[in-house]
């Protein structure tokens, strides 16, 4: 459809001239080559000057022609470098995605994400909504669930032992070894092996919680008052986590894998 012409703050001879000449397919590509010589779209102006504290965040989000593309601009968050979808092992994508439902839970000591949920990866720069959404298309909520080491061990592997993937953990370390006798190791950040008879709190998607990619069986055995729902989206979760984060935001230091 063709560009309004509201979005368009300083106006070139060649704007002009493709709005002269009606040739509404190109424009959109001149404004984006038009950001270098001054010319930015609504929202953005919009977002310069909340910055500058000409206009306040709300009568913005007013006026804004895509208040969700202003309201993600306004928290100003940056990738430093392109997170890829990996599922086969850790991925640094998905390691912040469960980061963001650990910080979601009061006191969770392990978060953590299928690698199917995962679904796209995350682009360098300023992030906009749409990215977000297309990482985390799912309208999942973050769960809490108080459970025992033992039954934290098998809630991390079912996924895998199920074929959907390598689960993606923040705040724990999983580490298979055949040769073992367990055949897996999982430990919490600190180093500590999870032991069998302890209570830890994990932070997981509702996706996993009521059973998904194999975890049926366990959760089968899980009490409701055992469990927690905040209400909080998982893409929610994720953005308010990446805006506590050092700007731009890099990949997990405890993480080398894309």
């Amino acid at each position: 459809g063709r560009v309004p012409t509201n979005e368009i703050m300083i106006v070139n001879s060649m704007i002009r001239k493709l709005i002269g000449e009606q040739m509404d397919s190109k424009i959109p590509d001149a404004i984006r080559i038009g950001i270098q010589e001054g010319m930015v779209d609504f929202n953005e102006n919009l977002r310069q000057l909340v910055d500058r504290g000409d206009i306040d965040r709300t009568t913005a989000l007013e006026f804004a022609p895509n208040p969700e593309q202003l309201k993600m601009a306004l928290k100003g968050i940056k990738v430093a470098a392109p997170l890829r979808v990996v599922r086969d092992r850790t991925s640094q994508l998905g390691v912040l995605v469960a980061e963001g439902m650990k910080h979601a839970i009061a006191g969770a000591q392990v978060g953590m994400t299928n690698a199917g949920g995962v679904r796209a990866e995350l682009p360098a720069g300023d992030l906009i909504f749409r990215q977000v959404f297309e990482v985390l298309p799912f309208d999942n909520r973050v769960v809490g669930l108080k459970l025992t080491g033992a039954q934290l061990k098998s809630f991390v592997l079912a996924p895998l032992a199920s074929g959907h993937g390598f689960p993606q953990l923040a705040g724990a370390k999983l580490t298979l070894d055949e040769a073992a006798a367990q055949g897996a190791r999982l430990e919490l950040a600190d180093g500590m092996a999870v032991k069998d008879d302890q209570t830890y709190l994990l932070a997981t998607n509702d996706f996993l919680a009521n059973g998904g990619d194999g975890t049926k069986a366990l959760m089968d055995t899980v009490a409701k008052d055992r469990r927690q729902a905040p209400n909080i989206l998982v893409r929610d979760a994720f953005i308010d986590y990446l805006k506590t984060l050092p700007q731009p935001v890099s990949a997990p230091e405890a993480c080398p894998i894309p």
